[in-house]
């Protein structure tokens, strides 16, 4: 665990220990995202001793625009559909949605007003006569 080189490093091998015990560690995930904070913290910060919420947010912001509580995560569904998370503030999550064109992509409180005119845009029902 020597891999982490900033004045964080103490505080970063702690916190994996505590995850991989209490069994909520992704090696493939939250380490080359940890070394790659700790090598931004030692260039940035040489003389720093604390962690400052103005270091994690110039972070984020050299991170492709990502606010302090992101990740990039994203969802592709068939593989044709893909679900990002652009921003998350407070209890907001801002989400992108990318699809093909024939995908109709609607927010949840338009369902309602949508299904209406789906209905109404509905063909009338033929009667069909069942013999018996």
């Amino acid at each position: 665990m020597d891999k982490f080189t900033s004045f964080l490093a103490p505080l970063i091998q702690g916190y994996i220990v505590y995850r991989k015990t209490s069994g909520r560690w992704n090696e493939a995930s939250y380490e080359p995202n940890l070394l790659l904070f700790d090598r931004y913290c030692k260039a940035h910060y040489q003389n720093a001793t604390d962690l400052s919420q103005q270091m994690v947010d110039r972070w984020c912001r050299q991170r492709n625009g990502q606010g302090a509580n992101t990740m990039s995560e994203e969802i592709l569904v068939n593989g044709n559909i893909k679900i990002e998370v652009l921003q998350i503030k407070g209890n907001t999550v801002r989400l992108g949605i990318t699809a093909p064109r024939d995908v109709k992509v609607l927010r949840g409180e338009l369902k309602p007003f949508a299904m209406r005119i789906v209905e109404a845009e509905l063909p009338t029902p033929i009667p069909v006569a069942v013999a018996g």
